[in-house]
């Protein structure tokens, strides 16, 4: 979330990119299977910052479906 809120205006690409390719690290949490280096070696750098678009968008749809499925402590009051 922080990264989305940040004001890129005067960031260097790189130091964008090493974010980007971080989050996605973070994200998959298998640092011996996705690094810095197998991102290197087997994505495209026009890939990255989709991924991380589509990684946040699946990371949503899991909260917000637990939340669903959370107990309602108003609902549950008024049984």
């Amino acid at each position: 979330m922080k990264s989305a809120d940040k004001d890129r205006e005067h960031e260097q690409l790189d130091d964008f990119l090493k974010e980007q390719i971080d989050l996605i690290v973070i994200a998959f949490g298998k640092h011996d299977v996705v690094n810095e280096d197998s991102i290197d070696e087997y994505m495209e750098i026009a890939d990255v910052v989709p991924m991380v678009r589509k990684l946040f968008k699946w990371i949503q749809v899991m909260t917000f479906e637990k939340l669903a499925k959370a107990p309602n402590a108003e609902t549950e009051t008024t049984k």
